[in-house]
């Protein structure tokens, strides 16, 4: 059985509570301190890890925090099984990267680090 790092516990936390509201209302990432608009579903980078599935509501925008010294790079790999026409993200240490994405399923993986990927699904 797979335990619930608190990272990924503050993630399911911060996601329930980002339900609804414009972008002047936020919220605050309980292990982090940081304050995000509720549109923005964000992403906590504290180990060599990404979640491995997160859904996003549509019309919101997904937010990585990399709380680590280690650098990252977000690559999407592929949109709904195609090649993703997508820019790679540098996510240094203790920078947000925020990414605006179409609906449909969006594979990623860490472009420094292979061993880190993830699956966002935006519905819509």
């Amino acid at each position: 059985m797979r335990r619930l790092t608190p990272a990924l516990l503050a993630l399911a936390i911060l996601i329930a509570a980002c339900g609804g509201g414009g972008s002047d209302v936020t919220t605050t990432n309980a292990g982090t301190g940081t304050t995000v608009p509720t549109n923005y579903v964000l992403i906590t980078v504290d180990s060599l890890s990404f979640p491995a599935e997160v859904t996003i509501p549509a019309g919101k925008s997904v937010a990585w925090e990399n709380e680590m010294l280690v650098n990252h790079q977000i690559v999407f790999d592929t949109h709904d099984g195609q090649p993703a026409d997508m820019d790679s993200f540098d996510l240094t240490g203790g920078r947000i990267v925020e990414v605006q994405l179409e609906p449909g399923t969006w594979a990623y993986f860490c472009g420094l680090h292979s061993q880190m990927t993830g699956t966002l699904v935006v519905e819509g």
